[in-house]
């Protein structure tokens, strides 16, 4: 199995928001994966990303550590969960206040 790349809108997003720069130049060549930007937006800002499924598709959630509970999209909306968690990266992005 291969790890899913993130995009790269979802990598300029993410250099915006802070992003080590020297990751997110590689990632703008396809090297940046999803795992790897939700790791850095849960240790860096405590934001927590979980994705559900509902036979055959799939939606997401997003919970910041600080209590608020952020947002949960349940209108089953994505084919698979690698497209999924690639919206809901680039949403928990738009989150971060910069």
């Amino acid at each position: 199995m291969k790890e899913q790349l993130i995009s790269f809108e979802t990598a300029l997003l993410a250099e915006k928001k802070g992003f080590d720069k020297s990751v997110t130049k590689i990632a703008m060549k396809n090297h940046t994966t999803q795992s790897l930007l939700q790791k850095w937006l849960r240790e860096k800002h405590d934001i927590q990303i979980i994705i559900g499924s509902d036979y055959k598709c799939y939606d997401f959630g997003i919970t910041l550590e600080k209590g608020f509970n952020g947002i949960t999209h349940k209108n089953c909306r994505y084919a698979t969960y690698e497209l999924a968690l690639e919206a809901c990266l680039f949403k928990a992005l738009n989150m971060i206040k910069p």
